[in-house]
């Protein structure tokens, strides 16, 4: 098992073409009943590792694949010192957005640690009574801030509900408990969190940022379907219009929510909430079109793996006609060349009646490729 750079770049090649045919088919209503978002994220992410473990294992064939491979060749052959400085770019380019990456979201936190918050035991004795409900329990402060515009969840270790300090109903306490506590059961944020990363070391592939922006809206809406499937369509309906109402109530988005929260309204995007309300008026509708059964999914998955790593695209170049000096090169043709096992299990080559000692694996290969033995 090892990587080189034309695994890297195979890699990278594969996971762009699923991503493109993930966010295609992720249009399509009947894909999605057939699929469901949970497996759609899992594919989503399988991208993602696809591209950072791109290794050759034993069982990896090489296909040629002149038209791309060869200019990648080209570069690492033939101008050694515009591949370094390209490698040079690409690590000066992760190093500069990892940095700014973690410097937002410092910046986010002060702002949130500057915003007032008061812990509401009334909040908290709600929160522990979902979890009981569902027979789970994590960790989580619930805390109301004056200066907060919409809910959020923050933290990956110190895990917090953030709600602005208003008046709500009892439905809609419910709906935005369950939704951030949805987040949190699902590590949510911790895949927000390499989703980010990812963007920053791999900043020159563009299909990067339409992977981070699609899994956001496929995890949102993940959630709500989740949230959602036990409840009857009065209380979806009910659902949608607190998602609705806290979206009329945002302020200052910049400023409230940080890189590292799951919020109930999602990215503010007016049609990534209308999306989301789409699909939850289709989990209303009945259907004879059933979800892939999660065995079938795990058969299908591992196969998609396993037929990835398959292969590796390499460049391939046609013999030269000329040696260096100008005088065609005579190149030996199969049947010309006769190989002899002799008696004490060597090979011996025989060509133009001259003779050569060949190691056994080279003449292995030679009689997979046609040539003709004969036993001593």
């Amino acid at each position: 098992m090892h990587i080189t750079l034309f695994s890297f770049v195979t890699a990278v090649l594969l996971s762009s073409l699923l991503i493109v045919v993930l966010y295609l088919s992720r249009k399509s209503v009947k894909t999605i009943r057939m699929l469901n978002f949970g497996n759609l994220a899992c594919l989503y992410l399988f991208c993602l590792g696809r591209m950072v473990f791109s290794v050759e294992l034993p069982f990896t064939v090489v296909l040629a694949a002149p038209p791309l491979m060869n200019p990648v060749a080209d570069i690492y052959l033939d101008r050694p010192s515009q591949f370094f400085l390209l490698l040079l770019l690409w690590a000066a380019g992760s190093v500069f957005l990892l940095a700014r990456l973690l410097t937002r979201a410092c910046s986010g936190r002060r702002a949130i640690d500057r915003i007032p918050k008061q812990e509401n035991q009334v909040l908290q004795e709600a929160l522990e009574e979902l979890q009981r409900e569902q027979k789970r329990r994590i960790p989580i402060q619930v805390l109301c801030c004056p200066g907060l515009s919409t809910p959020c969840g923050i933290g990956l270790v110190r895990r917090k509900i953030l709600l602005p300090s208003r008046e709500y109903s009892a439905d809609e306490l419910r709906h935005i408990l369950r939704h951030e506590l949805q987040h949190f059961q699902t590590h949510d944020l911790l895949v927000k969190w390499m989703i980010r990363v990812f963007q920053c070391l791999f900043w020159w592939n563009p299909l990067v940022y339409l992977l981070g922006r699609d899994l956001d809206q496929v995890l949102e809406i993940k959630c709500d379907l989740t949230v959602t499937k036990d409840y009857s369509k009065k209380e979806t309906v009910a659902y949608m219009r607190t998602i609705k109402h806290q979206l009329e109530q945002t302020i200052d988005r910049e400023k409230t929510v940080s890189l590292t929260s799951a919020s109930l309204v999602g990215n503010f995007a007016i049609s990534n909430v209308e999306e989301r309300f789409l699909y939850l008026a289709e989990s209303l509708k009945p259907t004879q079109r059933k979800a892939l059964p999660k065995p079938a999914f795990a058969v299908l998955f591992a196969a998609l793996i396993l037929a990835s790593y398959s292969f590796v695209l390499q460049p391939s170049y046609p013999a030269p006609e000329f040696d260096e000096n100008g005088e065609k090169i005579q190149y030996m043709e199969i049947e010309d060349i006769k190989l002899i096992h002799k008696k004490d299990g060597s090979y011996q080559e025989i060509y133009q009646n001259e003779s050569v000692d060949i190691p056994t694996y080279v003449a292995e290969k030679m009689i997979e490729q046609g040539v003709e033995m004969i036993e001593e």
